[in-house]
């Protein structure tokens, strides 16, 4: 019983420290849309301003 208890404490361990693992990598994955998303914006307001200078 003891022997069982330890293989599933291992296991426990184990997928504890993987789903830290891909939490740690979606977090950097966020950041990187994020900052995407804020280069994204900041290029559509150049465009827009160029624009609106052109046909001003």
């Amino acid at each position: 019983m003891r022997s069982l208890n330890a293989q599933l404490e291992q296991r426990v361990n184990e997928r504890t420290k993987e789903l830290q693992q891909v939490n740690h990598q979606l977090a950097a994955q966020i950041q990187e849309r994020i900052h995407a998303e804020d280069a994204l914006r900041q290029a559509e307001m150049f465009i827009i301003d160029k624009v609106f200078h052109v046909r001003g």
